[in-house]
């Protein structure tokens, strides 16, 4: 049984799965799910999801009274998230899943500076890095494959 101190990691980790499987099942040739529909706007519409929910996450940093970030969360929360879900309805979803693959980096950047104010800790950063890592890789192999299909 998982602790209740390290759930919360293992749901990071667990919320990689669909990039993964997704682009292997992509790399395997298959273009859709049954009942669910193409892989592409799975993918896509899940990444704008974690996107979403990351930067709400920095929302509640904010709320939490994280003033001396040099960084305005609720502006930068907000444009991004906007920014994800416009380029979501206009972009293929290959070129939304390099944009992702950018807003994933932007996101754990704002996270680590959160780090360095001792808001978050050492092992939640090293968390999000290998998970950030996980996810755009999976993210650029999917955007690859697609490419060469």
């Amino acid at each position: 049984m998982i602790s209740s101190k390290n759930f919360h990691f293992t749901l990071i980790y667990m919320g990689a799965i669909p990039f993964v499987i997704g682009s292997i099942l992509l790399v395997l040739g298959f273009e859709e799910i049954l009942y669910l529909g193409r892989l592409e706007w799975i993918i896509g519409s899940y990444g704008l999801v974690i996107c979403s929910f990351i930067a709400g996450v920095h929302w509640g940093q904010f709320i939490q009274g994280v003033d001396l970030v040099k960084i305005n969360l609720p502006l930068t929360s907000n444009s991004i998230v906007l920014l994800a879900w416009f380029l979501f309805l206009i972009l293929n979803s290959v070129y939304f899943f390099y944009i992702l693959i950018l807003l994933f980096f932007v996101l754990l950047a704002i996270d680590y500076q959160l780090f360095k104010l001792d808001r978050i800790s050492l092992n939640y950063i090293k968390c999000r890095a290998i998970v950030t890592t996980a996810v755009n890789t999976a993210l650029l192999i999917s955007g690859i494959t697609i490419n060469l299909q």
